[in-house]
């Protein structure tokens, strides 16, 4: 018989080695602690809670939610949702409080804003330096016009943010 066929003692010896590590690997317990952990990411993250429910083990479902709760609770922190709005994070509407909706799209407007007046700063520029012409015909006094009221718009919404706590009291102005 030639030396590469395996005798028939070794070959059953590695079928029962197999079989039993995967039959070990299908009855271990799964790691809940993991699942918590992922859930709790996942709600920190502001997530649905379905967002990595479905690669959960079906046994560590309980602990999966109940992490998912504890890191949407951190999540929907309504001071934080102005940082969040603010840093154009993307909202999944996990959060309920009414505040926290209020200040994250306050955050978000600010930065709306600010977005516009930094490209309208650049095409004011690009006009004074004849490198830009708008399409539609409009002059270099209509964007002077347009970055004067972002300016007004940012500072009062800078100032509401302020006063709510939400960005620093230092910077506050002594008038009010």
């Amino acid at each position: 018989m030639p030396s590469f066929i395996l005798d028939r003692s070794i070959t059953q010896a590695l079928i029962v080695s197999m079989l039993t590590v995967f039959l070990f690997a299908c009855t271990a317990e799964p790691d809940c602690d993991q699942a918590r952990e992922t859930g709790r990411e996942i709600g920190m993250l502001g997530m649905e809670r379905e967002a990595d429910r479905a690669e959960t083990h079906p046994g560590c479902l309980e602990e999966y939610d109940q992490g998912w709760e504890l890191g949407r609770e951190a999540y929907c922190d309504d001071e934080m949702a102005f940082d969040l709005g603010l840093s154009d994070h993307i909202h999944y509407g996990i959060c309920e409080s009414r505040e926290f909706r209020a200040n994250f799209e306050m955050g978000r407007t600010l930065r709306v804003l600010s977005v516009e007046q930094e490209s309208t700063e650049l095409q004011i520029k690009a006009m004074e330096e004849g490198r830009y012409t708008p399409a539609d015909g409009s002059g270099i006094g209509r964007l002077r016009q347009r970055e004067r009221i972002l300016e007004r718009e940012i500072a009062d919404l800078e100032t509401l943010a302020r006063t709510r706590g939400l960005m620093d009291p230092a910077e506050l102005p002594e008038d009010m």
